[in-house]
């Protein structure tokens, strides 16, 4: 299993536009990606954002990255963003989940 965290924050008038291409995306990975866990976080009343993502392999990571959902989300953020994602590797050490 492979676990990722991304930050980043947006410019404030994209906010809402931003959540939406969030939901769509998400949306997306569940049809095509159904082996990965996705979850986004909005900190508090902010425009920054933390995706929480597992993959199962190194491969499957790779054909998320590539995966045309995540280009056009990848694209759509890219000009809303005020600090742009910021990508941790997490090691599990715990899960009620997982």
């Amino acid at each position: 299993m492979r676990f990722k965290m991304a930050r980043y924050t947006v410019q404030l008038e994209k906010l809402e536009e931003v959540k939406d291409a969030i939901a769509e995306f998400v949306d997306q990975i569940k049809e095509s990606e159904p082996s990965t866990f996705y979850e986004t976080y909005q900190e508090g009343d902010t425009p920054s954002f933390v995706h929480l993502m597992c993959f199962e392999s190194e491969e499957a990571e790779d054909a998320h990255r590539n995966a045309p959902h995540t280009n056009t989300f990848t694209d759509k953020l890219s000009s809303s963003c005020t600090n742009p994602p910021v990508f941790t590797d997490l090691s599990l050490l715990g899960s009620s989940e997982l």
